[in-house]
């Protein structure tokens, strides 16, 4: 309690809470966004983590594909889910920062939220992924095509690169097949 003619200072703050969304769809075209037509990924469970890995809160996708972190505190933040078995995540961009994790699950880049701020391109887009396999070898009669007896370049090292130019190499072994 003031007496009269006394004053005391009271500092407040006021907060205002942040979100992460994203859409989990088919990337039909590759194309790193959804668009209208693509299949949308319902009931997929999606996880938020604070920058030391974390757990903060689940959420399932909801019948749009969507699914949102809402209450958020500024913060550093990043969204992981498990890879859908016979996908892969689409291209980064658009609304898509899901990326592909060695272990099999998808991550985004660490989202760092300020006050207020909705983030609404956490996406995740899934695509069937491709595969290149061949024949390398010293084609020894010179006719374009593999036949029996022609030998592997053994040793010899394949790239295989993605579209950002990351490579994953494999070198060939006594078998002309990769």
């Amino acid at each position: 309690t003031l007496e009269n003619g006394a004053h005391q200072t009271i500092n407040l703050g006021a907060l205002k809470y942040g979100s992460i969304e994203g859409r989990v769809y088919y990337d039909k075209n590759f194309s790193g966004k959804w668009e209208k037509g693509e299949k949308l990924e319902t009931g997929k469970l999606v996880t938020l983590y604070n920058e030391n890995g974390e757990q903060v809160a689940t959420k399932k996708t909801n019948n749009n594909g969507l699914y949102t972190f809402t209450k958020l505190m500024p913060g550093k933040y990043y969204v992981g889910m498990e890879q859908k078995k016979g996908y892969a995540f689409t291209s980064m961009g658009g609304d898509n920062l899901m990326q592909a994790q060695l272990d099999g699950t998808g991550r985004t880049t660490l989202i760092d939220l300020t006050l207020g701020q909705d983030v609404e391109n956490a996406g995740a887009g899934l695509i069937v992924p491709a595969y290149v396999k061949g024949v390398f070898y010293a084609d020894a009669n010179d006719n374009g095509q593999y036949d029996k007896g022609e030998s592997a370049l053994e040793g010899t090292v394949i790239y295989l690169m993605n579209e950002y130019g990351a490579a994953n190499a494999i070198t060939m072994g006594k078998s002309a097949e990769f």
